[in-house]
């Protein structure tokens, strides 16, 4: 059975899937486990980590932010945070080019304890998980967090799920859980024509 890609999602046989944003996402900082730390400071938002808030006021500018994050908090690989604000919020480690609606506002980091424990001291590695860690928490300030309904020709729920972080995420999964539907239900056709070819003989006077 063919898939076929939509505007909206996809559509193959009796099912339709459509990908919907995910209005209520879970924000990844809060809710889920991550390597990283990452301390924050705006004067209108509440960002990053919780527990590593800080406060920008008490310090002459990021680099003795810097300084205190790593003779105070033990900082072993540490990246600048800069976000953009304007017609939403996305951050990132490299900065952006419009000057006005953007700035630094903080650093994720790791000490070294955890790039040992993680990674066995692979650096690299650990780097590329707070890189990681801040894309994802870019898609959640974004809003590019989805789901996927499927539907039958009917229009019945067949199945759903949410909080995928990332547009093509979340199309390689409802892909992936369509394919699993679509095998279900060819099986189910083709043990219906067995059926429906062995009835009549079955059911005649010389099968009785």
């Amino acid at each position: 059975m063919e898939i076929e890609h939509t505007d909206n999602g996809m559509v193959a046989g009796p099912f339709t899937v459509r990908i919907e944003q995910d209005i209520d996402p879970f924000n990844p900082r809060a809710e889920f486990d991550h390597f990283g730390n990452m301390s924050c400071s705006h004067k209108r938002y509440v960002l990053g980590d919780k527990e590593h808030e800080l406060n920008a006021d008490n310090f002459n500018g990021w680099d003795e932010v810097e300084e205190w994050l790593i003779e105070e908090e033990g900082a072993h690989i540490i990246l600048p945070l800069y976000m953009i604000d304007h017609s939403g919020l996305s951050i990132n480690t490299t900065g952006f080019s419009c000057p006005w609606d953007s700035g630094q506002i903080g650093f994720i980091w790791c000490t070294k304890k955890q790039v040992d424990d993680e990674f066995s001291g692979d650096e690299e590695r650990a780097k590329n998980l707070l890189l990681a860690e801040v894309n994802e928490y870019s898609q959640y300030l974004e809003g590019d967090v989805w789901g996927f309904v499927i539907e039958d020709e009917e229009g019945e729920h067949i199945d759903s799920c949410w909080g995928f972080y990332g547009h093509e995420y979340v199309m390689e999964e409802a892909e992936n859980i369509l394919k699993c539907h679509i095998e279900k239900y060819e099986e189910e056709q083709a043990m219906l024509k067995e059926i429906g070819d062995h009835w009549p003989q079955a059911c005649s006077p010389e099968g009785v």
